[in-house]
Parts: C-alpha cells; structure tokens; sequence
C-alpha cells in the first residue's frame, strides 16, 4: 500500500477525532466519582488516570527507541560483515578463507 504521508495523516486525524466524540472510560469514572464524593476526592482519580498515561506515554517511547537501536546495531554488524566478507579488501578476503596469493609472472 503505497500512501502518501498526507493521507495517513488525515486518516489518522480523523480516527481520532472520532474516538475524542465518545466518553471514554475514564470520563464516565471521573465524572461519577465527581458527582458522588466531590471535587476534592475525584482529584485523586485524575491524577491517578495521568500518571497511568504518563507511564503508559513513558514506556512507548522507550520501546520505540530500544527497537530503533536494535535495528541501527543490526544494520552496523551486517554493514561490518559486508566489509569483511566480499565488499572490502579482496585480500584480506583471501587471508580470511586461506587463499594463497597468486602472483601473475
């Protein structure tokens, strides 16, 4: 599927816009919560919801970025081995594999 970044981009806009119209869980507990204990004891289920999301936010981007250094590791050992192996020195190839130089006389 080839699309261009635009188009994923309002796709993406749009699927939550359309999530932002529906209360959420987490709505429906506040409010509740609000109405049933007061303003004071329904700021400890708010702040209880962020911190959820700032861990949850926090562990994203951690596994994002672990897998980002995977792949750049990854690609740095495989670009050694290509310089090792064939797409480097044809002689140190040859020592690499026991070759013997042959000298053209």
């Amino acid at each position: 599927m080839n699309s261009s970044p635009c188009i994923i981009f309002f796709t993406v806009a749009l699927a939550h816009f359309l999530a932002l119209l529906s209360p959420e869980p987490d709505f429906l507990l506040v409010v509740k919560n609000d109405i049933k204990n007061g303003d004071r004891k329904s700021t400890g289920v708010v702040a209880g919801i962020a911190s959820a999301n700032a861990l949850y936010i926090a562990l994203c981007i951690i596994g994002v970025a672990l897998s980002r250094a995977a792949q750049i590791h990854r690609a740095g050992v495989l670009s050694g081995q290509i310089d090792r192996r064939g797409a480097g020195n044809d002689r140190t190839h040859d020592r690499e594999i026991g070759h013997r130089q042959v000298s053209a006389e």
